[in-house]
């Protein structure tokens, strides 16, 4: 990471039905805002794709 090239990321892994989403690994956290990046909830910014096609149309 020497350069910036994101402002926001959320990302969630998922292995074996096991899910663990970046936001709450607090020390991964902090080793991202020193480089400016803001960690995000993924949930919160998933879209439900039922949910936008009503919206749109």
């Amino acid at each position: 990471m020497k350069k910036k090239r994101i402002k926001y990321l959320a990302i969630r892994e998922t292995l074996y039905s096991k899910s663990e989403d970046l936001f709450f690994s607090k020390d991964k956290v902090k080793e991202f805002e020193l480089y400016g990046i803001q960690v995000l909830n993924y949930n919160d910014l998933f879209i439900e794709i039922f949910n936008f096609i009503i919206e749109t149309y």
